[in-house]
């Protein structure tokens, strides 16, 4: 069988019958399963391969990222023979099989022996030689070709990631500046906003104004703007909303909320108008945590501490009523309206009982002392004035209680008036909205 298989041989073809049979004994038939790795580069050489059947890959480079496959050997051909060649007698590429292969052994000594009985096996084996070396220079050179259409594919990739980069830089450099410049504006600002006004007497400008208002949004957190007033307004809730209200914010921000009063329109920057859009506008929660902890840099305190949260959401439901008017206010009010009186059928009016007597002239004084309406009831004849004089240093209004409404005075501060004239007999309650438990009343006879 071996005598058939090496008769076959291209290189060993031309040998005599005794040659080839004595070859044949050296043979060794091998069978090689697909991926086997028949003999490695840089190995020392000691046989040949002469492929029976299937194919074997030669392989520069085997098992790195450079690894290319040089060549493809089928049926006929042989592989190994390098190593009569180099200098050391070392493989000179990897021999690998592409699928089952099935090969005959020959030991390089006895091929050896063979080129210097018979010469001519050695012109054979250099014509072999010969085209194997003319395919691997076209696959190098093939190779070659690929790998300089992929350098000129990465140096145009890289030629546009550094244009990128240029302009990423310049960009950079762009952003950097205007960062700068902005950090430059905000210095300036702060720095404006620190010594531009010496006292709080000073008018603030409206730059200063708008700053104010700025950082009082800043301030607030997200998610407290987020919150929503869980407290419902009851009227019980107005009373003691109005009292809380007269009690911690009315000094600044007075009765009807709009900040004209001595102690808010002397601060720096002013107290802020409670009625306006700007603060009707913002949340419920921003309200909640602007009373809670106050505005920094301005003459807002925060009350946490000395109000509970239910006292807080009712001032913040208070200022939404303040935006309506004090008439909003006093219609939520739990007095009941009371029933007026039907004048007297002598024509000549008489004062109630325990009451203030009438007087002769048409001009009647309530004063305002010791956080009291004194009288607290006067009866007074259709066509009179009523003037109400507040004598003390708190501040006080007049708002009917009775409907329809009729008194509604404005902010009386310190030695303050107000007057009405009664053409309508009747009976008018009143109070104080900021001190609830002052309360009037005048009779019309």
């Amino acid at each position: 069988m071996k005598d058939v298989l090496i008769s076959q041989m291209p290189l060993l073809a031309s040998l005599p019958a005794d040659e080839l049979e004595r070859l044949s004994a050296t043979l060794t038939v091998r069978v090689f399963p697909a991926g086997t790795v028949l003999f490695r580069e840089g190995e020392p050489g000691t046989v040949l391969y002469s492929i029976v059947e299937g194919q074997a890959q030669i392989v520069k480079a085997l098992g790195t990222d450079d690894e290319r496959v040089i060549g493809v050997c089928g049926p006929g051909d042989f592989v190994g023979e390098m190593s009569l060649l180099s200098p050391d007698a070392h493989r000179t590429a990897s021999v690998r099989s592409a699928g089952e292969l099935r090969a005959l052994e020959l030991p390089l000594a006895e091929l050896s022996a063979v080129l210097k009985r018979y010469p001519e096996v050695g012109y054979q084996l250099v014509a072999t030689l010969s085209r194997r070396l003319d395919a691997t220079n076209v696959a190098t050179i093939h190779d070659l070709h690929e790998k300089n259409v992929e350098l000129s594919a990465s140096h145009g990739q890289l030629s546009q990631a550094y244009s990128q980069l240029k302009r990423t830089r310049h960009f950079a450099i762009a952003l950097l500046v205007v960062l700068l410049l902005i950090a430059a504006a905000v210095a300036g600002l702060l720095a404006y906003y620190q010594f531009a006004v010496r006292t709080a007497l000073e008018t603030p400008s409206d730059l200063l104004l708008t700053m104010a208002q700025v950082g009082r949004t800043l301030n607030v957190p997200a998610e407290a703007d987020a919150l929503k007033n869980p407290i419902p307004l009851t009227s019980d809730g107005v009373v003691i909303a109005r009292r809380t209200y007269t009690g911690h914010c009315n000094t600044c921000h007075g009765p009807d909320g709009k900040g004209d009063t001595p102690v808010g329109t002397h601060t720096f920057p002013r107290a802020s108008d409670l009625t306006a859009a700007q603060t009707q506008g913002r949340p419920d929660g921003a309200l909640h945590w602007l009373i809670e902890n106050g505005s920094p840099r301005t003459g807002m305190p925060g009350w946490k501490g000395t109000l509970d949260e239910e006292e807080i959401w009712q001032l913040v439901s208070y200022m939404r009523l303040l935006a309506e008017g004090q008439q909003a206010i006093v219609k939520r009010l739990p007095t009941p309206m009371p029933r007026p009186s039907a004048p007297p059928a002598p024509p000549t009016p008489t004062a109630a009982p325990g009451a203030t007597p009438v007087q002769a002239a048409r001009t009647f004084t309530v004063t305002i002392d010791d956080y009291q309406f004194v009288p607290a009831e006067l009866v007074v004849p259709v066509g009179s004035t009523v003037v109400w004089e507040n004598k003390e240093g708190d501040s006080h209004n007049i708002i009917s209680l009775s409907k329809p409404p009729f008194l509604e005075s404005p902010l009386l501060y310190f030695r303050g008036t107000y007057a009405v004239v009664f053409n309508t007999p009747g009976t008018y309650t009143y109070a104080c909205t900021f001190h609830d438990f002052m309360h009037g009343t005048v009779v019309v006879q």
